[in-house]
Order: structure tokens, then sequence, then C-alpha cells
């Protein structure tokens, strides 16, 4: 879903992962941590909230527990106009915490 107000352009996206949504919260902050080229700039352990930036797009995360293993992070991402889309670098990052975890991920077909 992606929203414009002004210049400014909010997408979110939302998962739904067979996996506890701990896990998943901590492996996403393990490999942000790993990463050079981003900088966390909030993180809320508890609530499983993690806002990050690679320079260019600006990133917020929240993991819900849905159940036992079931999961389903929420990202948002604002873009200023001229920026590029979020979407690419959103579902990287999701597929790197599959692939972390073990966890099978695809694409939602239309």
């Amino acid at each position: 879903m992606v929203h414009k107000i002004a210049k400014l352009t909010i997408a979110a996206f939302t998962v739904l992962l067979e996996a506890n949504a701990d896990k998943v919260y901590s492996t996403a902050v393990d490999l942000l941590k790993g990463n050079p080229n981003v900088t966390i700039n909030y993180r809320e352990d508890a609530g499983r909230v993690i806002d990050f930036t690679d320079g260019k797009l600006l990133v917020g995360m929240k993991v819900s527990r849905l159940e036992d293993n079931l999961s389903q992070p929420l990202i948002g991402s604002m873009i200023t106009s001229g920026k590029p889309s979020a979407t690419s670098f959103v579902v990287e990052k999701v597929f790197q915490v599959c692939e972390k975890m073990g966890v099978h991920c695809a694409l939602a077909k239309d």
C-alpha cells in the first residue's frame, strides 16, 4: 500500500511468516547490525520495533505475534520525491531474514 502526502510517499508492507515473532525480530536486528550500510535509528526490543536507514530510505518495522509460530512483520517506509522505491529494499531484507531462519518465503501472486 502506498499513500502520497505532498512530496512524501509512505509505503507499507506486511508479511505473514510461520515463525516465532521474537525470533523474526531478533534475526532482523542481527542482520541489520551486521550490515555496515545500515544505521539503526531507534530500537525497542520489548515491542519488537526498529527504525533504520541505508542513507536513502527511512524504514520502520514492527513484528507482531499472531500465534506461537506465526508472526506478522509490518514494514513502513517514507520516501521523498526523487528517491528510490523502498519495495526492492524491503523485499531483499525480508528474504534475508527468511534465509537466515530457514523459513520458506515466496512473493504472493496477484
